[in-house]
């Protein structure tokens, strides 16, 4: 874990001390255990003669923090993930994922000064197979104040931040500064209206990345109704770059969500706008003082690329939760337009499909099915498909200890090719058998 990553937990723990006087809301959750992989094809590349079985030791700790006084507000979710492989097939290394908060209060639901960190690690080329070698640690840090007024049936949030965008391998590093403003009126009871503007300014580090600002002005509406809740933002987003090119797209996010804790349950989603892989991982409008809510369409952990770009994507999901049989259905498409690398633009869809059922008290069996396919118009007009499905059963020995066993495959079907070797380079398929056992320690509260 980076220095960079790791300097948000610390002023956590510094914050948890600043009020010793104040009532006192701690809690720690521990976890920790071990996945064990046996992969027929760890190298994951299209030759019967090269392929490597190898197995995959992932052993890994984590933990939840939170506190909650008067004047501060903190969480903290971590794990952090040793993989390594018993043949040597690539180097070890270390894996982390944090998404941490830290909330003190200056003036109390009104002025907050605020610590932000997401790290994860992510793939750095999308036309390269997911191994060890194609992959990196992404960390953005943010920190700065958020500023809520109220005034009648207006509420309003200003919102300032002086970001750290960092990369382990690849030379993204930036430094940004975020400015967010949002007015919002109830209308009624169960809706609202307003106006939200966001600025953030991107710098490099390396000279030869090209700078740039993106711009959005969104006017938002929230309704509550009797299925559950429409969320919809509609505006422009503008991006201007350093060698003096810009463009404008409209902007629209749309999500509607059925209630929550219902036996079916379902969502909506769409989005077209501007954005770049940190405002992916970090949304500049999303605030915990006003209810403003942070919409994400994308595992930030599968961010790729580099700079702006247009990212148009839609997602249905459903789900069925029964008091013995669980079902998820999913289907999405995308579509990924690069301002000044076109190279990487991609359109993808897919879809899944979950099932798990309660053996007993303590087992539960399920499977899981997913496939997606992805197009590279200005790449030869090349394609990469992926089959996954997947089959495990879960043990609980104890409340605290649960074993996992399990299997999955994953069938690569494209015809990239490396432009030096001719080589195929998202053409594989992997069978694996796993092992995991974990540990939850009881929640402390001090």
């Amino acid at each position: 874990m980076t220095i960079r990553s790791s300097f948000l937990l610390s002023a956590i723990v510094a914050g948890s001390l600043l009020a010793p006087l104040a009532v006192s809301a701690k809690e720690f959750i521990p976890r920790l255990g071990i996945t064990m992989e046996d992969h027929s094809n760890a190298n994951r590349i299209d030759d019967p003669d090269k392929e490597i079985s190898d197995t995959v030791l992932r052993p890994y700790f984590g933990f939840i923090f939170k506190e909650d006084t008067a004047d501060l507000k903190a969480k903290a979710d971590v794990l952090l993930v040793n993989e390594s492989y018993a043949k040597n097939t690539f180097d070890s290394q270390l894996l982390p994922t944090i998404e941490a908060t830290l909330d003190w209060s200056i003036q109390p639901n009104r002025l907050s000064w605020v610590f932000e960190d997401y790290s994860y690690a992510q793939r750095i080329n999308t036309v390269v197979a997911d191994t060890p070698d194609n992959k990196e640690v992404f960390n953005v840090f943010a920190t700065g104040p958020d500023f809520v007024f109220a005034r009648g049936l207006y509420d309003g949030l200003a919102k300032l931040r002086l970001a750290d965008v960092y990369y382990s391998k690849s030379n993204q590093d930036n430094q940004r500064l975020i400015a967010t403003g949002v007015l919002t009126r109830a209308l009624n009871e169960y809706s609202k209206a307003g106006i939200e503007g966001s600025l953030s300014s991107v710098k490099f580090e390396e000279d030869y990345q090209i700078d740039y600002d993106i711009v959005s002005i969104i006017a938002a509406y929230n309704r509550e109704m009797p299925f559950g809740i429409l969320d919809l933002r509609v505006g422009v987003g503008y991006v201007d770059h350093e060698i003096g090119s810009s463009d404008s797209t409209p902007a629209v996010d749309l999500r509607v969500t059925s209630n929550k804790d219902a036996l079916h349950s379902w969502s909506i989603t769409y989005s077209d706008k501007f954005t770049d892989p940190a405002m992916d991982a970090y949304d500049p409008y999303y605030s915990r003082l006003l209810d403003v809510s942070e919409t994400r369409l994308i595992d930030p952990r599968k961010i790729v690329g580099t700079g702006v770009y247009q990212a148009e994507r839609a997602k249905l999901k459903y789900g069925y939760n029964g008091s013995r049989i669980g079902l998820t259905l999913s289907a999405f498409v995308g579509k990924s337009s690069f301002l000044l690398n076109a190279a990487d633009d991609g359109e993808e869809k897919g879809g899944g499909a979950g099932l798990s059922y309660l053996l007993s008290e303590r087992m539960t069996l399920w499977m899981d099915y997913y496939q997606s396919r992805t197009e590279f118009p200005n790449r030869n007009n090349g394609f990469a498909e992926t089959a996954s499905p997947s089959i495990g059963l879960a043990y609980a020995l104890t409340e605290r200890l649960n074993i996992t066993v399990g299997a999955y495959n994953v069938d690569n079907d494209s015809d990239l090719r490396d432009p030096k070797t001719n080589k195929l380079t998202q053409k594989y398929e992997d069978s694996v058998l796993y092992l995991t056992v974990e540990y939850k320690g009881q929640s402390k509260r001090f």
